[in-house]
């Protein structure tokens, strides 16, 4: 939460103020990387220093800190819209996030591995796909979906088969055709 005292120091009238403020009122809507900041005060046609400045000011008041937002971003993520392991890095990478630290937010997340968000995904996606087809067309359009996600290959494939046993009662063979 952004202090009123802050607020009103922000508002000082000089351009790193200026910046500042767009900065804080940036932030209040959600967190945001330093990368998002500084682009967004450069499409606002603040300099390069005074932008970079600002994002300073703003990152010593504790107001922008990388790692936190990644852990807000993993998190906000799987709640909402689960993702594998590798979009929720190119997502990370895409804001200005340290490649080691997305890891380890990731990491964090998805300790065991992708199987279950995967399938908080798989059973989301089930509420828009068709049930009624062949399992060539399920697999391909959920694994599909999965793909896109970001999930890996294991991770999809036993999704897949799973959420096709739970609505169909067979099991799937090796082979990718319905056994039983």
């Amino acid at each position: 939460m952004i202090h009123p005292n802050d607020l009103r120091d922000a508002l000082c009238g000089d351009e790193v103020g200026r910046a500042v403020e767009v900065c804080i009122r940036l932030l209040s809507y959600r967190p945001r990387t330093e990368r998002e900041l500084l682009q967004r005060l450069a499409r606002k046609d603040h300099d390069a220093e005074v932008a970079a400045e600002a994002v300073a000011q703003v990152r010593e008041r504790g107001y922008v800190d990388d790692a936190e937002f990644a852990r807000f971003w993993v998190s906000n993520r799987d709640q909402f819209k689960p993702m594998g392991a590798r979009r929720l890095l190119a997502e990370l990478h895409q804001k200005g996030v340290a490649r080691e630290t997305a890891q380890e937010s990731v990491d964090e997340a998805l300790p065991d591995g992708e199987y279950d968000a995967a399938m908080r995904a798989g059973r989301k996606k089930l509420r828009t796909l068709a049930t009624d087809q062949d399992y060539a067309v399920f697999r391909r359009k959920l694994g599909g979906f999965l793909a896109r996600q970001g999930f890996d290959c294991e991770s999809s494939s036993r999704v897949v088969a799973a959420l096709w046993a739970e609505l169909h009662g067979e099991a799937v063979d090796d082979g990718d055709a319905p056994a039983g």
